[in-house]
């Protein structure tokens, strides 16, 4: 069965070979007309009709690529821009700082009036009180810690005016210059298990059992006026009590206590 051609009669066409010489030509028989107009007309279908073989020939049509991408329009693939994100500032970043260090070791100073029995403590530092002539005082340095106290030291000092005890006739010598006195150097050290509480206990040389403010010696001198050396004793000026303690931690701290008349 032969394909069916379009017919289209009685028409004036253009043969091929029209083109090649630039003339039209007339087409007596209709039907090759109509083949030629077919070749056209099934363009869109792709399919054409070969008046040599009188066939329906299936054509490829060759679709116009696509333009495609400019070099400028390709996506680049270059890495995301790295963005700076503020970072903490060395002032804002955390200190790893070791806790504080807390302090356990206490100390204060205890006076008794050794006539009177009057008790009075003090703080470890600025605490003051008054000698009276004739009468002794326990001083004690006290120092309390819960790891153990391993040392202790206590000592006095201070800078007097001085004279000496009156004679069989009453007479005494005021030194010339004032005179230097203090009592002698204590020292408590534990080797083994500490302590959570020690005291000292000013003593004084000669020991007469307590402290007496009159009775600090500045020693024995031959000034001008006396026949021989004599011993001078405090009759004014401060009496500094200095005094260090020591935990089994290696902590230490130092107190005073001050008394004049």
């Amino acid at each position: 069965m032969s394909e069916e051609r379009p017919r289209l009669s009685g028409r004036r066409c253009i043969s091929h070979s029209s083109f090649a010489t630039g003339r039209p030509a007339n087409f007596s028989d209709a039907g090759l007309c109509s083949q030629v107009l077919a070749n056209f007309l099934s363009l869109e279908s792709n399919r054409w009709y070969h008046p040599t073989s009188r066939k329906w020939l299936e054509t490829v049509r060759l679709e116009k690529p696509m333009p495609g991408p400019k070099p400028t329009d390709q996506v680049k693939n270059d890495p995301p821009a790295h963005l700076e994100t503020p970072g903490p500032k060395p002032t804002d970043q955390v200190k790893n700082e070791p806790p504080p260090h807390l302090e356990t070791l206490s100390m204060s100073w205890g006076v008794v009036d050794v006539e009177t029995s009057e008790a009075t403590q003090f703080a470890a530092d600025g605490g003051h009180f008054k000698s009276i002539r004739g009468h002794r005082y326990i001083v004690s340095f006290r120092a309390v810690d819960a790891h153990g106290v391993k040392i202790l030291t206590l000592d006095g000092s201070g800078i007097f005016q001085c004279s000496t005890d009156p004679d069989k006739s009453g007479i005494f010598h005021t030194a010339v210059n004032p005179l230097p006195a203090s009592i002698p150097h204590q020292q408590f050290v534990e080797n083994g298990a500490a302590p959570t509480l020690q005291d000292l206990i000013v003593v004084m040389k000669p020991d007469i059992g307590a402290f007496d403010y009159f009775r600090l010696s500045g020693g024995l001198h031959h000034f001008q006026g006396t026949s021989e050396n004599l011993e001078y004793f405090a009759d004014s000026g401060l009496m500094t009590f200095s005094a260090t303690a020591t935990n089994s931690r290696g902590d230490k701290r130092t107190a005073s206590l001050t008394t004049s008349p």
